[in-house]
């Protein structure tokens, strides 16, 4: 188990330039090593039509499982999930309800191509490439590096190829995403991400960053989700970080008078 302080968060002098392979090495060298993570949490979610504050816990076997507990305020559990590389598993306790199948699902639900890979990247302030991580070595080789705002960026398209798509109306096949990387310590910062294609964008930050094994990791991660027809505003914020806790429970089990989902 690893232990944690609070850590204001570094700040960069002058900042050279730096190649797209520099900066992912380096982020790589500074990701956080962990084989299990177990977060305590504030959920606040918003959306058009409502505000709503949730208490959770979150667990994460690398590589294999995420399982998240959302509770009401008051203390009542009202969702359980578990989530593999295949498949995703959810309880709704408010209505007796569950859900048991694959990604296609979720991925309709919130208009958003995120895998597993993707969803633990997030979670653990790793970088990731939207939509598919698998051939990450690969993919990053094609991303410019630039300095921006005392960051540096990593982006898939530059600006100027980009009015070229969109003097040309090719922006329907177009996925830009930017990845801002802290020059000092090079953890994550923020991504924007906007599928043209679908018309949807998501953006993460990380902030509030505490000191783990020597590590600053974000105890706040703020996500902007936006489609069509919604846009919905989620911020978690950990009150308890724990890495390489040994025996945690992982329960998930459907209650025989459950009614699944459609």
């Amino acid at each position: 188990m690893l232990s944690c302080k609070s850590s204001k968060m570094f700040h960069a002098g002058k900042i050279k330039p730096m190649s797209t392979k520099k900066i992912y090495h380096n982020v790589l060298l500074n990701h956080l090593d962990y084989e299990s993570l177990s977060l305590k949490f504030t959920l606040n979610v918003k959306s058009p039509k409502k505000k709503e504050t949730f208490h959770g816990n979150l667990r994460i076997r690398k590589d294999s499982i995420i399982w998240v507990s959302l509770r009401f305020m008051i203390g009542t559990e009202y969702v359980r999930a578990m989530l593999s590389p295949d498949s995703i598993k959810l309880l709704n306790r408010l209505n007796s309800s569950y859900f048991a199948g694959n990604y296609d699902h979720f991925k309709e639900l919130f208009s958003t191509d995120l895998g597993y890979y993707s969803l633990q990247s997030m979670l653990t302030n790793h970088l990731f490439i939207y939509p598919n991580s698998d051939n990450l070595d690969n993919m990053i080789k094609h991303y410019n590096s630039s300095v921006n705002n005392k960051l540096y960026k990593l982006e898939s398209i530059k600006d100027r190829k980009l009015k070229k798509y969109q003097k040309k109306d090719y922006l329907d096949m177009v996925i830009d995403q930017e990845i801002f990387v802290h020059p000092n310590e090079f953890k994550v910062n923020k991504i924007f991400i906007k599928d043209y294609q679908n018309a949807r964008e998501l953006n993460l930050e990380y902030s509030d960053y505490t000191k783990i094994n020597n590590q600053n990791i974000p105890k706040v991660l703020s996500i902007g989700l936006v489609n069509v027809e919604d846009r919905f505003d989620v911020v978690l914020k950990c009150t308890k970080i724990t890495v390489n806790k040994k025996d945690l429970s992982y329960s998930f089990k459907i209650p025989d008078k459950y009614v699944k989902m459609n």
